[in-house]
């Protein structure tokens, strides 16, 4: 089984999802991708560095064409967010995962 994460992939959101990556990446079987922009791999992949994690690398566009390459796709933040509703929008991804967002500050 290979799952692939793609959520917004700037430097940001990378250290906003580092909880949500942790806490799918400790229930996922198998292997796991991570999206991500060349120029943010090596600042990920040093956040990443005690996990086994494989990064597949591009910018969205090319992320979604290899979507069906891989068993299971959490696509994090592009659909269902609601900018109205009063919760913050880092808030928001954890939520979409069904991740306590408490999760994004226990490292």
């Amino acid at each position: 089984m290979s799952t692939l994460i793609h959520h917004h992939m700037g430097l940001g959101d990378h250290i906003i999802c580092n909880g949500l990556v942790r806490e799918l990446r400790s229930s996922i079987k198998g292997k796991l991708t991570l999206a991500c922009k060349q120029h943010n791999l090596p600042t990920v992949k040093d956040m990443y560095s005690d996990l086994d994690i494989n990064y597949l690398i591009g910018n969205d566009s090319d992320i979604e064409r290899d979507y069906g390459t891989f068993t299971k796709v959490h696509r994090v933040g592009f659909e269902k967010l609601d900018y109205g509703n009063g919760i913050p929008i880092e808030i928001q991804f954890y939520m979409m995962e069904n991740i306590d967002p408490e999760t994004k500050y226990k490292l």
